[in-house]
């Protein structure tokens, strides 16, 4: 085959579109920051392509779509407010720009966290704290849950 022929049919293979191009060909890009700065971590999301990613260490994000039009855009994320914004979405960069969150201070509320623990190891942690010596103390129940064979080796352990 002579070296012109090659030519013309590796053209035409470019041409024609043979090698593999990215299909995505629209992207949406921005920042969100808060009072305190960037936000890592926020969650964009677009519903209707079932598309969605989270923004990085400083706030950015860029999101690789196939599809061009009208989209709504959601914007969550833990402790403020949800937005959401109709976004059209045209071939090559779509740069949303800085986005603000605000706090939802009715989101959270307070955490309570409670716990239980067996009345003879609380009375032996009670007796450590009021000691003015150095001191370990276990209790006879905890000393049974101990895989230990025998006292010694339950003491050794403490």
């Amino acid at each position: 085959m002579k070296k012109s022929t090659i030519l013309y049919l590796a053209l035409l293979w470019v041409y024609l579109g043979s090698f593999p191009v990215s299909a995505y060909a629209q992207m949406v890009k921005g920042e969100i920051v808060c009072d305190d700065g960037p936000l890592p971590g926020v969650t964009i999301h677009i519903q209707a392509l079932q598309q969605g990613t989270v923004t990085d260490l400083n706030g950015m994000f860029s999101l690789q779509l196939k599809e061009t039009g009208e989209y709504d855009v959601r914007i969550s994320y833990i402790g403020y407010q949800e937005i959401s914004r109709s976004v059209r979405i045209t071939s090559g960069i779509n740069d949303l720009g800085t986005i603000f969150l605000e706090p939802d201070e009715l989101l959270l509320g307070e955490v309570v966290i409670s716990g239980t623990m067996a009345p003879s190891q609380r009375k032996a942690y009670d007796i450590k704290k009021a000691s003015i010596a150095m001191m370990d103390i276990v209790a006879s129940d905890a000393v049974g849950k101990l895989p230990d064979r025998n006292a010694a080796e339950a003491v050794q352990r403490i």
